[in-house]
């Protein structure tokens, strides 16, 4: 009965630690005070709209109306987002193979990458080549955790790309025959990974997009794609958000990705309460049997306490205090268990996915919320199934008992 117990909080303690340590993580990353001050603004109605002929998007958000969202007091600071008005090639040496493809290359300014690795100076290195860049963790990361393992091909680590040289072949499309002038061959230097870059293609500083438009392409950079916007405090978001929706602006906050993460981790809240359901019903109905086979197995005894003068609440309460008992012994036994085996397992699991970036630094917290609920639950299982045990015990006729 505390064995069978005991393993049910073990799987708990396990799951929820868990739970919400990936579940601290993402909402963390989600709630840093940068990211409340943050959101990104395009023209209303503007998508990013890909020709198959020349894979370049639309950008329409222009100087003008930059300097529009500049004028609105609340906001500290706009960066807005270019691209390449053509189109473009990235090949690369990577793992013994050459890769081609079409991308899109954009240009962001050194406060929009959140990435401490780079300095503002290294950013700032537009004028000679290979040009710096960085590419998006979230590409990193979906590629190792689908492509690659759906095909068999081998996973890509940070240190695959970082300090790589990437050739830029600008007018070239690789699946495509629609070209617009000769073939241009640019360099470019792969520096990090950014998770506030765009998730497809390649993003160089705002500066260096400006200069191969003009040198290259024979094209001034008049518009732009979209702009990062950021508040001076958190509290301002919503009324800034509402602002530029009133100015004719399509708006995404960082708020709203954080009801995404909220929304999904509900679901496994709600995954996790169901599977502790099962396994208190399982428990609690193995501590009722247990319970009920030692009362009748017991019966003498607790006749003789009966004509010792113990009331029939004295009787049950005697078994329940068992069943707390055994509840609080089981939860901590499965609790230290639990904490015990997440060592290795978190082990196994920054091993497993020692190639994802946007990961936590440990996957199982335990906060003394989380101990205590265990121990509670425990508790509460013990003593709900043994309630009934329990009461037939205090009902038990002493006479009849001690005739047999």
């Amino acid at each position: 009965m505390t064995l069978a117990l005991s393993l049910g909080v073990l799987l708990m303690t396990i799951l929820s630690g868990l739970n919400f340590g990936v579940k601290n993580y993402f909402l963390q990353q989600s709630n840093q005070d940068k990211i409340l001050r943050e959101l990104t603004v395009t023209p209303l109605g503007n998508k990013l709209e890909l020709s198959l002929a020349t894979l370049i998007p639309k950008a329409q958000l222009t100087p003008q109306l930059i300097e529009k969202i500049k004028q609105i007091p609340e906001i500290e600071e706009v960066l807005p987002t270019n691209s390449i008005n053509g189109i473009s090639s990235l090949q690369v040496s990577l793992l013994g193979q050459i890769f081609q493809t079409d991308a899109l290359l954009y240009g962001a300014p050194y406060q929009s990458l959140n990435l401490p690795e780079i300095s503002q100076e290294e950013w700032a290195q537009y004028q000679n080549e290979p040009y710096p860049a960085v590419i998006s963790t979230k590409l990193l990361d979906l590629y190792n955790l689908t492509f690659a393992n759906a095909n068999n091909f081998p996973q890509i680590t940070k240190e695959n790309f970082i300090g790589k040289e990437i050739t830029i072949l600008l007018n070239q499309s690789t699946f495509f025959e629609t070209q617009e002038g000769p073939t241009i061959k640019l360099k470019a230097k792969i520096l990090g990974f950014s998770p506030n870059v765009k998730l497809i293609g390649l993003t160089l500083p705002d500066k260096t997009i400006e200069k191969i438009n003009q040198d290259f392409l024979n094209k001034a950079q008049d518009n732009y794609l979209d702009a990062i916007v950021h508040v001076k405090k958190p509290e301002y978001l919503s009324i800034v958000s509402e602002k530029l929706q009133n100015l004719g602006f399509q708006v995404t906050t960082a708020e709203q990705s954080l009801k995404t993460v909220e929304g999904i981790f509900k679901v496994t809240d709600l995954s996790l309460n169901f599977f502790f359901l099962v396994m208190m019903i399982l428990s609690g109905l193995l501590i009722s049997s247990t319970f009920l086979n030692k009362i009748s197995e017991q019966g003498r005894e607790i006749a003789i306490l009966k004509t010792l003068g113990m009331t029939n609440q004295q009787i049950g309460n005697l078994y329940l205090f068992e069943a707390s008992l055994i509840g609080s012994i089981a939860s901590l036994i499965g609790i230290i268990l639990g904490i015990i085996f997440s060592a290795p397992l978190n082990i196994f699991l920054s091993n497993f996915l020692s190639n994802i970036l946007s990961k936590p630094k440990t996957f199982f917290v335990y906060s003394p919320i989380l101990i205590i609920s265990l121990i509670l639950y425990a508790i509460l299982t013990a003593c709900i199934f043994a309630y009934i045990p329990a009461m037939k015990a205090a009902k038990l006729n002493p006479i009849k008992l001690l005739a047999k």
